[in-house]
């Protein structure tokens, strides 16, 4: 059992949803087929009841008259009148207070599947006589001259064929119903999953291509559709990020380059000869120390940079700058550079 479990656990999505939905519907077919045969057969079986008791009451109607109730020899004489009323696959038998047959009919049903039993009160029952399904009904009669029971036995011989085939109708319906399940649980999953298979493949796509691919999205306001939507969003943000990263590095390379470039400039000046020239050292020295400020002043603004961006600072005020002290300052590290 653990075994079965586990593998159903490890089965894919797609097979899980095949699998429930066919079970679900499976024994939804299943329970309203057993509910149906219940109420058909009970519907029947009210039916043979109700035709044995009109049957039950008719004889004893023609015994317990009104006008003259039937003696004992004009009962043992009026089989010819049962015989009449009879039906297919019934008995009908008048029985003493001690549960003599007094006159008896049949048609196909056999005296001794069930034994004459007298009663007080009317008796309806249903028995099992080997294979056949036997329908029991009898009632006292009492009269000025004679007391006894009635009893007709009815063969529902016709009825349980009639079921037997309802059941291999269902039966057949049954396994119909579970193949028409499979097939629609498999349509089912395969219609949920596609969604899910088309993002799975985009995602495949954007760790080969990059960030360019996008999941189509159905025209249908669904939640599929909203979560395709949302996801594409999300690489929109995703890709904006990255190229606001990677031009935020391609500037902040250009920036650092150029200071950079400066200080090697006069360090490889002061190496070759200004190191002698007192006026030179100074001035280059002068240079690199406002260079380095300039690094540390650049390295801090791209930290509060990245904090803004991030929304962990407020904005700051700009303050003004001396233009002229600023291109003179450029002018004299190009005459260092060129």
């Amino acid at each position: 059992m653990r075994k079965w479990t586990k593998y159903i656990k490890d089965l894919p999505i797609r097979w899980k949803i095949t699998l429930w939905s066919s079970m679900f519907l499976f024994f939804l077919f299943l329970s309203y087929n057993l509910f149906q045969y219940i109420v058909i057969d009970n519907g029947i079986l009210n039916y043979e009841k109700q035709n044995g008791i009109h049957q039950l009451n008719e004889v004893l109607a023609f015994i317990q008259s009104d006008d003259e109730p039937l003696s004992l020899k004009q009962i043992e004489n009026s089989e010819g009148y049962l015989s009449e009323i009879n039906e297919k696959n019934q008995l009908i038998r008048v029985l003493d207070r001690k549960g003599n047959i007094i006159t008896s009919t049949s048609n196909d049903v056999s005296p001794n599947w069930q034994q004459p039993k007298t009663v007080k009160h009317q008796e309806y029952k249903v028995i099992r006589n080997h294979n056949e399904r036997l329908l029991v009904l009898r009632a006292p009669i009492v009269t000025d001259n004679f007391t006894g029971t009635v009893e007709i036995i009815r063969n529902m011989e016709m009825s349980d064929v009639f079921m037997d085939k309802i059941f291999l109708l269902m039966l057949a319906a049954g396994v119909g119903s579970l193949i028409f399940s499979i097939l629609g649980g498999t349509i089912l999953a395969k219609k949920i999953l596609s969604n899910v298979q088309a993002l799975t493949l985009t995602m495949k796509k954007i760790k080969t291509n990059g960030l360019e691919e996008r999941v189509p999205v159905n025209e249908k306001n669904d939640e599929f559709a909203q979560l395709g939507s949302l996801f594409n969003e999300l690489m929109d943000s995703l890709e904006d990020s990255f190229l606001q990263q990677k031009q935020f590095v391609e500037d902040a390379s250009h920036e650092l380059r150029t200071p950079l470039a400066i200080i090697q400039g006069h360090l490889t000046l002061l190496n070759r000869w200004g190191k002698n020239d007192a006026a030179i050292l100074d001035k280059s020295l002068k240079s690199s120390l406002k260079e380095v400020e300039r690094l540390t002043n650049l390295v801090q603004e791209l930290l509060e940079l990245s904090r803004a961006e991030n929304s962990l600072i407020n904005p700051v005020d700009v303050e003004p700058i001396n233009v002229w002290t600023t291109v003179q300052h450029v002018v004299r590290n190009f005459e260092v550079l060129y």
